[in-house]
């Protein structure tokens, strides 16, 4: 069972989304200090502060009201500045004749009542493999973009307001999904709507493809935001039956079929203001609501040592980081492999010597620790959503 305030954010959110009225709803001051604290765990407070806003229901706390409306403010400049940034993107990448991709949240806010309602923490952008060089260079050499980190499969770039530009050259930085094989081939398929333009989209399928996708790599990683299933109704909300078919396609391909029918389901329930029944969902409901959107150290450990046969085994991979992981940390060793053990050895006192800065030193302590959900319920429920 969820707990009052779960159920009231879940309303709010529904009718901020939705446009439907938020009928029957009063709010007590611990209502409201609860709500705040559980829509900041999935930056949603500025949809709750909208929709109680909306529905002319007052905060009775003033600190807590105060809260809100500054999130949702802050909501909405960075909405504008989000839009800002990637402009500026489309125009240097124009300018330079280098084909792109918008990807994820620049895409679905369109979708939204108003655009800032779907926050993002970054832009991201994809190009092709042979363009990344030249497009990293390009974005190098203009003022207004600072270097930021150099990953496996992106480089990032920061504008005077603080947006994140994530330059894509691959559209998933994990391979342990079987799906990530079919993500390769997207350029294909995509479409250029303004003759002799730089900016493609990609077809309907990849995208829900690379959606559905996106939100399982997060889910195994141990949380995933109730925002990205109302992304999900609002992907559906006008989907033609023959829409439907043909991301059908893509998902039984890449083994993700039981997985997106899940999210559909619990992102219908949710976004219809109803409660779902099945052990599957209300398991998925439960990880979803008390993970928020950057997940807990618990549900991370739980996920990682069924994917890996055990606690036991998974502890060896958090003590023994595999080279791909730990080039990232250190990335010297991506040019001098033979420095790998010296680096591996280096991570050990780092973890030993700051544990509470080092994020496989905060899974090692919660190893022994249970989560909210029990073992049981999530392999269940894995296996319910054909992810064993």
């Amino acid at each position: 069972m969820i707990t009052r305030v779960e159920e009231l954010f879940l309303k709010l959110i529904s009718s901020a989304v939705t446009g439907k009225p938020s009928d029957g709803i009063s709010l007590s001051a611990e209502d409201a200090d609860g709500l705040y604290r559980l829509a900041d765990r999935h930056d949603l407070c500025h949809l709750v502060y909208y929709a109680l806003s909306e529905a002319k229901i007052e905060i009775e706390s003033f600190q807590v009201g105060s809260l809100m409306e500054q999130k949702y403010l802050k909501a909405i400049r960075r909405g504008a500045r989000t839009d800002y940034a990637f402009s500026m993107a489309k125009e240097l990448l124009a300018k330079a004749g280098i084909p792109y991709i918008p990807l994820k949240g620049v895409v679905i806010n369109k979708l939204y009542p108003e655009r800032w309602m779907r926050t993002s923490s970054d832009v991201d952008i994809l190009v092709r493999k042979e363009d990344y060089k030249k497009a990293v260079d390009v974005f190098g050499g203009d003022a207004r973009f600072e270097k930021g980190r150099e990953c496996e499969h992106h480089y990032e770039f920061i504008t005077e307001k603080k947006v994140k530009i994530e330059l894509h050259r691959a559209l998933m930085d994990e391979h342990d999904y079987k799906a990530a094989d079919v993500v390769d081939d997207i350029w294909k398929s995509a479409a250029c709507p303004v003759q002799g333009g730089m900016e493609y989209q990609m077809s309907d399928g990849w995208f829900y493809y690379h959606h559905i996708l996106h939100m399982l790599m997060h889910f195994e990683k141990g949380g995933i935001g109730v925002r990205f299933f109302a992304d999900t109704w609002l992907l559906n909300r006008d989907a033609s039956e023959e829409t439907r078919k043909e991301r059908e396609k893509y998902l039984e391909g890449g083994g993700l079929a039981r997985f997106a029918k899940a999210v559909e389901q619990l992102s219908d329930i949710w976004m219809n203001a109803n409660r779902p029944t099945s052990p599957a969902l209300l398991t998925m409901e439960k990880l979803v609501l008390s993970g928020g959107i950057f997940g807990t150290t618990e549900q991370r450990v739980q996920y990682g040592s069924q994917k890996a046969g055990g606690r036991a085994r998974y502890l060896l991979t958090r003590i023994f980081t595999p080279y791909k992981r730990l080039k990232l940390i250190y990335p010297v060793i991506g040019k001098h492999p033979a420095l790998t053990p010296l680096f591996q050895v280096v991570r050990w006192f780092r973890i030993l010597l700051r544990p509470r800065q080092s994020l496989a030193g905060d899974e090692i302590r919660t190893m022994i620790k249970g989560g909210k959900v029990s073992d049981d319920e999530i392999k269940e429920m894995r296996q319910d959503l054909g992810l064993l």
